[in-house]
């Protein structure tokens, strides 16, 4: 994922050093030579990328020369239904599709059983998540407080205890979050 992307911070800053783990970034993501290479290189335990990549890997018939024998985990953020589908035929492997935004750098995550459907899975533990006049708000560790001096703008985003995320969105039966366009 790119370094600028609030996930990414979540998956490679915080998460992977962590658990002490080694990374290795790709200066450019659009170099699917300089990928497979480096997945030959060092079969990655954990993938991180965005929809745009894991679907150009699967589509480009390159993953046949990467080594993915190690790996466990596939994370990605707003990834179409279509991208974690075509990624799944080529490599074998479901994607975690987590959904966030700047104001909340992780918000829900999807399963990996079963075929992957358009939501973006559950909030994760302590996120609360409810939908507001069509739109998502949300409430828990990871959710901004509000904007550094700029009491007029957090009173616009925050409202008992949640702050306003900006997305059109609904909670499914089950309660996974679905976006909406």
């Amino acid at each position: 994922l790119p370094l600028s992307n609030s996930l990414a911070l979540v998956a490679h800053w915080l998460f992977i050093f962590a658990i002490g783990g080694q990374q290795t970034l790709i200066a450019d993501e659009r170099d699917i030579g300089d990928i497979v290479k480096a997945l030959r290189k060092s079969p990655p335990n954990m993938l991180a990328l965005t929809g745009s990549l894991y679907g150009a890997l699967a589509g480009s018939g390159a993953l046949a020369k990467a080594n993915l024998s190690q790996l466990a985990l596939c994370l990605g953020e707003n990834v179409a239904p279509d991208a974690a589908a075509r990624w799944a035929d080529a490599s074998g492997r479901m994607i975690a599709r987590a959904y966030g935004r700047p104001q909340a750098p992780v918000i829900s995550m999807s399963r990996f059983e079963g075929p992957q459907s358009g939501n973006f899975g559950y909030p994760l533990p302590g996120c609360d998540a409810h939908i507001r006049d069509g739109e998502l708000w949300v409430q828990g560790p990871q959710a901004m407080a509000g904007f550094w001096n700029r009491p007029e703008e957090s009173a616009q985003a925050l409202a008992d205890g949640f702050v306003r995320i900006g997305a059109k969105a609904a909670l499914d039966e089950s309660g996974a979050l679905a976006l909406q366009d």
